[in-house]
């Protein structure tokens, strides 16, 4: 996945939303991963130009493999 593949998801989801047409208060987040597409300065400039800020977090693993694998 690239930053241009992120930013084309979130163009979808705010138009979905109606987030880009309205005068909202408080503006979506994204919430990622340190993926590479994640951390992209297009994609940080992209998300300066729409007013949205973006948290960084811990990627968890996936439990049902942690948890077969310890069975």
């Amino acid at each position: 996945m690239k930053a241009e593949d992120v930013m084309g998801t979130l163009d979808l989801a705010l138009a979905k939303s109606g987030c880009d047409q309205i005068k909202i208060e408080h503006k979506p987040r994204l919430l990622s991963d340190n993926g590479s597409s994640y951390i992209a300065s297009d994609l940080a400039e992209y998300l300066e130009d729409k007013g949205m800020s973006h948290v960084r977090g811990r990627p968890y693993p996936n439990l049902s493999l942690v948890t077969l694998n310890v069975t």
